[in-house]
């Protein structure tokens, strides 16, 4: 079933792809070098870069998978983002002034200095083979979302988004995507916003009515869905058989210390900063 989605949305859709669409072009005319195109000449400011990468961060595996995993268990995968602050620490103090000394513009190109083409060539591949499959579950789960408020097929969303992501990003390098994700961290926002003051003003009773529904049925629990019983348990500290806390800890920490040490879509941001001080501000404001 399908929402009313009238000429209003479609316009605002339609210029908001525009708007997204023409920041490429708009930069293009500025990069003139490799240096410019990959990094901006190493000159953004932190809060630019910080919102940026925290756009980068969220998808709609964020703001779909999610709230419908949490919405059938519990509050275990909230473990993970808890560590973020002690990753984005220890990136802090190792990997950010490694990958700023050194002025490299990726991970890859330092593994080529360090070990040769091929371990460069081999570390590449596996990124892109990555970013093909996250990219992939993200369009297809977006286009789910489209399919269902306009009535359009799933490609018509995957092939315009893809379209419109690919133009700005090959015409307008770091610049543009470091701009539209700046323009795309408010509209995250907003729309989370606009998302929680509705549901919670189409509930009877409000956000009270919420805590208490949610309290009687364990949903603020560390816990998991027991397949077998139906009902949501709490979760072990420690188990070699089961999703236990320490478990989802150690699992969040490691996440986080990938993201910051060989993630290029954070790595090229941070070292694009102006000096490693504004560096480090970046990925505390993400």
């Amino acid at each position: 079933m399908t929402s009313h989605f009238g000429i209003l949305d479609w316009t605002i859709v339609a210029l908001y792809f525009c708007v997204m669409a023409s920041i490429g072009p708009l930069f293009a005319r500025m990069n003139k070098s490799t240096e410019t195109f990959f990094v901006g000449n190493r000159s953004f400011p932190s809060w630019l870069l910080g919102l940026a990468m925290f756009a980068t961060s969220i998808s709609s595996v964020t703001v779909v998978a999610f709230p419908a995993d949490s919405y059938k268990t519990a509050y275990l995968r909230l473990l993970p983002p808890l560590m973020l602050p002690f990753g984005i620490y220890i990136a802090s103090k190792v990997f950010l002034p490694f990958f700023r000394q050194s002025r490299c513009t990726s991970a890859f190109e330092y593994l080529e200095g360090r070990f040769g083409p091929g371990v460069r060539l081999y570390a590449a591949v596996g990124f892109l083979i990555g970013q093909v499959l996250r990219i992939s579950t993200i369009l297809y789960l977006v286009s789910l979302v489209f399919e269902q408020m306009t009535g359009a097929t799933p490609y018509v969303c995957i092939v315009v988004g893809g379209l419109v992501i690919g133009t700005y990003t090959v015409l307008g390098g770091i610049k543009a995507i470091v701009w539209t994700q700046f323009v795309q961290s408010f509209v995250l926002w907003l729309g989370a916003i606009l998302c929680f003051a509705t549901v919670v003003t189409h509930i009877d009773g409000g956000l009270a009515t919420i805590l208490s529904t949610a309290w009687a049925d364990s949903k603020f629990i560390f816990g998991d869905l027991n397949p077998v019983s139906g009902r949501i348990e709490r979760a072990p500290w420690i188990s070699l058989q089961h999703k236990a806390i320490v478990m989802m800890l150690l699992v969040g920490l490691t996440n986080w210390l990938t993201e910051y040490s060989s993630n290029q879509n954070v790595i090229q941001k941070y070292v694009s900063a102006k000096n490693p001080r504004e560096a480090t501000r970046s990925i505390w404001i993400c």
